[in-house]
């Protein structure tokens, strides 16, 4: 380490923890990896989750359901989805 910031997302404090010169703080290489770990499945499990109660609350409310495939094929068409577009769509970011 060069002293330097390291960033600051989750993995920042890990990674400084693995190198602290502390022998009662710093973790080993396994316990960083086992955390990285965890932190994947759990937002991969949040993700599908969420994906499930959208596509389940837009099988009830019909409506909804027609206004944004309306709004998706009015602003791609026959083309994939892209980014750019996807930050466009107020109805299906709604649902």
């Amino acid at each position: 380490m060069t002293g330097e910031g390291i960033g600051g997302d989750f993995l920042q404090p890990l990674v400084e923890a693995h190198h602290d010169p502390n022998a009662s703080q710093k973790i080993s290489i396994e316990d960083l990896l086992d955390e990285c770990k965890t932190f994947y499945i759990a937002s991969q499990e949040t993700t599908s989750t969420l994906l499930g109660w959208t596509i389940f609350l837009l099988a009830i409310h019909t409506d909804w359901q027609e206004e944004a495939r309306k709004e998706v094929l009015n602003l791609f068409g026959q083309q994939n989805p892209n980014p750019d577009g996807i930050t466009k769509l107020k109805t299906a970011r709604m649902s």
